[in-house]
């Protein structure tokens, strides 16, 4: 019977006598163009080839109308433009082939033995919608060949190979579409394949969510990626891509992977509570990866190895289980304008050659440090800030080699930076401040270069260098510490270099238990203790150096302290300039010493020393205090216009003092006393012996050519 209830020629195909035709393709044979052809339920099992531009709609449950392919393919399109609506297609090879033409297909359910649905070729053009394709033993969907088309709102699901591969050139429109529970992967893009997938959710697949590779460049788009079995998103082998506004979240392995050589762009998505990594990039991969949420996930946020070098831009990484970036073996790339947070280890770590960029970043609040570089890590850090981790903002070790600019690095729970076993690093124009333990700590061996930097306000030292630490530091302002600006202990021996070490709470630079080391033109000022002090057999050198205004006295050098102190001005400090006591053995030389508010230089309890060519001067106190058996040497100096005895000698007091001027103090010149008995060698006291000293009686020290 042929119907007339539409505007287009309408025709019946049913399995009962009374319709037009029994079989979907004798309808079709014998259609004209434009007719619509209407298929009752039941099975129909013959494969129809649409060659004329027809409408073929099931009418019933689609469940009810079922076309069972007798040859490759249950419906082949091979004509411009065609409708086909509310099927259930199954037992083919092939459930639609679309080499060509515009096949609306619409509202069917299909199962095949190889593929649901392939368009191939440049003039395939389909539309497929509200379809559920399913449980096939390939692909759910295949676009080839520079096919086309648009599939939307469809569900994708159980097939044994892809829910959608698409390769070759292949450029489909994937939108509002479920693939899920797949096989293997739930879209495969290949072999230069395209396509632009939207508001789709892809799910619970064996293998990826998404692959892409070999020179592959799709678009995905507002996509939810999650729960997969392996990694959300692979791009592989030169792959490419724009990944942007995508929600990646749940799977088992990582949430992107990018490698071999492949560059994507993955723009404001959020990558989240993976099990192993956020972002892996490996094997030379690239990509840059910008305005970003990566968090929570079991692994690192992100890690970069093999030679990588990303671009990671404004992105937040955040809350990780692990490392917020991870840059390793060898892995190179540029990280700018990030926050990292809240990670479980290091906010950033970079190991093994690891040599990135690191750029205008927060890196705070972390459980463990903020950076480590470790096992020969290098990289480049520069206008960062790094700050409230619980361990030390910045680690440095096993052989490390960064390049620290322009950072801020402040309010760790611990160190700001520790470099340890071996470790290296230029740390410059760097602000260290408000730490709980030392502002920079240097050990075993370790040999940074810091340069202009501000070090302050920590709660211990401002520079700690221990354990055959070693270390250039130069052109710093180190100040406001709780604990000593600088300390040098056990064997270190830094060179410390015009810096500006003042206001301390305690000593400027206390070097103690064998520290050695230079300390040169310096400005040591404002400290509450010592603006130096040398302790338990250290032996450093301080030259050229500024010691002044001290709140106690300038240089104390006690416990058996050694030292070169040379060419140094040592000034208005409140205590003695240079206090020398309990074996302290020092060479001072061609220094000035004056205007202190005590004596200019002290020697006590058993101190030794020797002193020449300095000039000791306009000091309240003796320019020079000998007592309690000390026995320094002191040889070919000035010491004049103090207020009291120039040289003052008493308690038991020795030393030797030759080729001296002693000139202008208050009377008298030289004053011994209580028991001391020094020598005194070629000495000038205002051009005559006496009353320019004073002798206790009963004394009879040694003079020879006392003039």
């Amino acid at each position: 019977m042929t119907s007339n209830l539409y505007s287009k020629k309408t025709v019946v195909v049913a399995k009962s006598d009374t319709a037009d035709y029994t079989t979907i393709a004798e309808a079709i044979k014998n259609a004209q163009p434009e007719t619509r052809i209407l298929v009752k339920p039941g099975i129909y099992r013959e494969s129809i080839v649409i060659d004329k531009s027809l409408e073929i709609l099931g009418d019933g449950k689609v469940s009810d109308i079922v076309i069972e392919g007798t040859n490759l393919n249950s419906i082949l399109m091979q004509t411009d433009y065609a409708i086909v609506r509310g099927f259930t297609l199954r037992e083919c090879t092939v459930g639609v082939c679309v080499p060509k033409g515009q096949l609306i297909l619409e509202d069917c359910d299909l199962t095949a033995y190889d593929c649901g649905i392939v368009i191939c070729g440049s003039e395939a053009n389909p539309i497929i919608r509200r379809c559920c394709i399913h449980d096939g033993k390939g692909n759910g969907i295949q676009i080839k060949d520079n096919g086309q088309g648009v599939i939307e709102d469809c569900d994708i699901y159980g097939n044994t190979y892809s829910g959608v591969k698409i390769d070759k050139g292949g450029n489909p429109m994937i939108r509002r579409c479920r693939i899920y529970d797949g096989k293997q992967t739930g879209i495969l893009i290949t072999d230069n394949g395209l396509g632009t997938l939207e508001d789709c959710d892809i799910y619970g697949n064996t293998y990826r969510g998404v692959d892409i590779d070999t020179g592959s460049n799709p678009t995905i788009r507002s996509c939810r990626i999650y729960d997969g079995k392996q990694t959300g998103i692979l791009i592989t082998d030169n792959g490419l891509g724009t990944i942007e506004d995508c929600g990646i979240y749940g799977n088992t392995y990582g949430g992107v992977d990018i490698d071999t050589g492949s560059n994507p762009t993955i723009r404001r998505c959020r990558i989240y509570d993976g099990k192993q990594n956020g972002i892996w990039i490996t094997d030379n991969g690239l990509g840059t990866i910008e305005n970003c949420d990566i968090y929570g996930n079991t692994y690192q946020g992100v890690k970069i190895t093999k030679d990588s070098s990303p671009t990671i831009r404004s992105c937040r990484i955040y809350d990780g289980k692990q490392t917020g970036i991870l840059i390793t073996n060898n892995g190179l790339g540029t990280i700018e304008d990030c926050d990292i947070y809240g990670n479980t280890y290091p906010g950033l770590a970079i190991t093994k050659g690891g040599n990135p960029m690191i750029r205008r970043c927060r890196i705070y609040d972390g459980k463990k440090t903020g950076v480590w570089i470790t096992d020969n890590g290098l990289g480049t850090i520069e206008d960062c800030d790094i700050y409230g981790n619980t361990y030390r903002g910045v680690d440095i070790d096993t052989g490390s080699n960064p390049a620290i600019h322009s950072c801020r690095i402040y309010d760790s729970k611990k160190t700001g930076i520790w470099i340890t076993d071996n470790g290296l690093g230029t740390i410059e124009d760097c602000e260290i401040y408000g730490n709980t333990y030392g502002g920079v700590d240097i050990d075993t061996g370790s040999n940074p270069i810091i340069r202009s930097c501000r070090i302050y306000d920590g709660k211990q030292n401002g520079i700690s260098i221990t354990d055959k630490g070693l270390g250039t530091i130069e052109d710093c302002d180190i100040y406001g510490n709780t604990y000593q600006g600088v300390k040098i202990t056990k064997d270190s021996s830094p060179t410390i270099r015009s810096c500006r070490i003042y206001d301390g709470k305690q000593t400027g630079i206390w070097i103690t238990d064998n520290g050695l080391g230079t300390i040169e033109d310096c400005d040591i000022y404002g400290n509450t203790y010592q603006g130096a002090k040398i302790t338990k057999g250290s032996n450093t050198t301080i030259r050229s150096c500024r010691i002044y205004d001290g709140k106690q006295t300038g240089i104390l050098i006690t416990d058996n302290g050694l030292g070169t102190i040379e060419y140094c001005g040592i000034y208005g400090n409140i205590y003695p300039g240079v206090g020398i006591t309990k074996g302290g053995n020092p060479t001072i030389r061609s220094c000035r010493i004056y205007d202190g508010k005590k004596n200019g230089i002290w020697i006590t309890n058993n101190g030794l020393g020797t002193i020449e060519d300095c000039d000791i001067y306009g000091n309240t106190a003796p320019g020079v205090d000998i007592s309690k058996g000390s026995n320094p040497t002191i040889r070919s100096c000035r010491i004049y216009d103090g207020k009291k005895p120039g040289i003052l000698i008493t308690n038991n007091g020795l030393g030797t003092i030759e080729d001296c001027e002693i000139y202008g103090n208050g009377a008298p010149e030289v004053e011994i006393a209580k028991g001391s008995n020094p020598t005194f060698r070629r000495c000038q006291l205002e051009n005559h012996p006496f009353p320019g000293s004073k002798i206790e009686k009963g004394r009879n020290p040694f003079f020879r050519r006392f003039l």
